[in-house]
């Protein structure tokens, strides 16, 4: 709503002091400029999905890899895909330094703990 000034952690607070029970509160509350709408002016489930999907993927990536997304090194997407469904694009532009093996070894590690299939392309050249 615009001028709110309320912050996600005022409202998990907020939320805490009114929902008995602990599991059900929010650990973490996403404020978006605009809520997606369907055709009919419903919230659209499947785009807000994606979103937070990407903005999972993104931070969990990037804290595994040591790489930047706000710098261009890495770049997270999800996407539909036409057999795989869901399909979690990753394009890593590695540091010249970098050791391409490691990196991969990595992103694996992170993917593999999800059930979403992902591709990753790599730009310039890192040692492997």
């Amino acid at each position: 709503m615009p001028g709110s000034r309320a912050t996600p952690s005022d409202l998990i607070a907020y939320l805490a002091g009114r929902i008995a029970e602990r599991a059900a509160i929010p650990k973490e509350v996403l404020v978006v400029d605009k809520l997606p709408l369907t055709d009919v002016g419903k919230p659209n489930k499947v785009a807000l999905r994606q979103e937070i999907a990407e903005l999972t993927f993104r931070s969990v990536l990037a804290t595994a890899t040591g790489l930047s997304c706000e710098d261009g090194q890495l770049k997270v997407s999800v996407r539909q895909h036409a057999r795989r469904g869901t399909q979690v694009s990753i394009v890593v532009a590695p540091p010249p330094r970098a050791d391409r093996g490691a990196l991969a070894a990595n992103i694996d590690g992170v993917m593999g703990q999800y059930a979403f299939p992902y591709a990753i392309e790599w730009l310039g050249v890192g040692t492997v």
